[in-house]
């Protein structure tokens, strides 16, 4: 699965932790209570890492989990540069 699939659609995404259940909770991106993630944990569900340290860094010289996180940041956003890097 790419994770443009696994972040299909905007309740898919998440910010602040690498996946919630659908109660909102933070969980392991692996666990099958996963329901949504960040980028950095769609990538690691989608390429099995458990551990994983993503060192593509976005126009604004920010790691992934960083520009993932930010306040203004949109899932638009997030889905033109998972698009952009072919995952």
């Amino acid at each position: 699965m790419k994770v443009q699939d696994l972040l299909s659609t905007p309740d898919r995404w998440t910010q602040g932790a690498l996946a919630r259940s659908a109660g909102g909770d933070p969980v392991d991106p692996l666990s099958e209570d996963a329901v949504a993630w960040c980028l950095v944990g769609a990538i690691m569900r989608c390429y099995s890492h458990s551990q994983l340290e993503v060192e593509v860094i976005v126009p604004s010289n920010l790691r992934l989990n960083e520009w993932n996180d930010q306040r203004d940041r949109t899932w638009q956003d997030v889905i033109h540069l998972v698009k952009h890097l072919g995952i």
